[in-house]
């Protein structure tokens, strides 16, 4: 990364990307299923399209803008953990219930799968909105 530390020390038990798709620490990088968009009832392919679309739209504006270089900024990401782990609460794979799920590792976090519908997705990823990244020139 950015920083100089290997991804596992960075990330832990628990990998965490911003929509899956891109981090803070990793300029110019965009996941195709990254963390916590894979489905447990759904076709992944829906996924890789909105994931690639949004980065070529990134793409695409830092062509537009003149940047060399880009990533999600921390706060952005850290509103989007949050967001994600609340919503994971919710669902059957996580925490409602009493599912021992296969998807959570020991801390109790499920990290692989997407916290909401495929049109949550498909709205949160459909264009790259400029301002939640860091630019530089």
């Amino acid at each position: 990364n950015k920083l100089g530390v290997c991804s596992k020390e960075e990330f832990g038990k628990a990998l965490q990307g911003y929509l899956g798709i891109c981090h803070p620490n990793y300029p110019n990088f965009f996941w195709l299923l990254g963390p916590g968009t894979g489905l447990g009832t759904n076709t992944l392919i829906y996924m890789i399209e909105c994931q690639a679309d949004y980065a070529v739209d990134c793409i695409k504006k830092m062509v537009v803008n003149g940047a060399r270089s880009v990533t999600v900024k921390t706060g952005v990401n850290e509103q989007f953990k949050a967001w994600s782990k609340e919503t994971m609460k919710e669902r059957v794979f996580s925490g409602r219930g009493s599912c021992d799920a296969l998807y959570k590792n020991e801390d109790e976090d499920n990290w692989t799968l997407w916290p909401s519908d495929l049109v949550t997705y498909w709205w949160m990823t459909g264009r790259c909105c400029w301002a939640e990244f860091d630019k530089t020139y």
